[in-house]
């Protein structure tokens, strides 16, 4: 958890954690079947969290963002891998990952609706068939599974949930957004 949120853009397995020198030539050198790909500003203790259980149970690999050339070179060498890309929100010249990912596992609703919304739209469509940016015309008509997949944790938002929470409060706990702002 430490290494995550604390280290210097570091990658991270279970057995090991790498500096920056020699890690996209060890990244390119073999696959793993989860990589998670995030930028150290965006590891929050609520990522890293989540990063953790992966990496401890599915034996995934936490890396630093890398170049869309280094990306593309590991999908080429590493066709099985499941590339996870950390952050919730993604910039808008990144959109096009959407529509690239095989499968999106949302952890909370809103997100899954908001694909689905863009997903659906038909004028982002047609801007991607128009696009001169090679990543958004190529994958202008693919539609990724969504899958909702949850937080470890009930939503405090429901009145059920807070109910439930309220006899025995004290070994219980809620996931509520943090000073992010997002």
């Amino acid at each position: 958890m430490e290494l995550c949120h604390n280290g210097d853009a570091l990658t991270v397995t279970k057995f090991y954690a790498l500096g920056w020198d020699a890690q996209e030539d060890h990244y390119l050198s073999n696959c793993l079947l989860i990589e998670i790909s995030t930028e150290q500003q965006a590891r929050t203790r609520g990522h890293c969290s989540d990063f953790v259980r992966y990496i401890y149970y599915a034996d995934a690999r936490l890396i630093p963002y890398f170049s869309a050339e280094t990306y593309k070179r590991k999908m080429e060498r590493c066709p099985n891998s499941n590339h996870l890309h950390g952050e919730e929100q993604i910039k808008k010249e990144q959109s096009w990952l959407i529509r690239a990912s095989h499968m999106i596992a949302c952890k909370v609703h809103a997100m899954g609706s908001s694909i689905e919304t863009y997903l659906a739209d038909s004028e982002t469509q047609q801007l991607h068939l128009a696009s001169k940016v090679d990543n958004e015309r190529l994958c202008a008509n693919a539609t990724p599974i969504l899958r909702f997949m949850s937080h470890s944790s009930p939503d405090a938002s429901s009145k059920e949930t807070m109910s439930a929470l309220m006899p025995d409060r004290f070994n219980k706990f809620y996931h509520a957004f943090g000073h992010s702002g997002r």
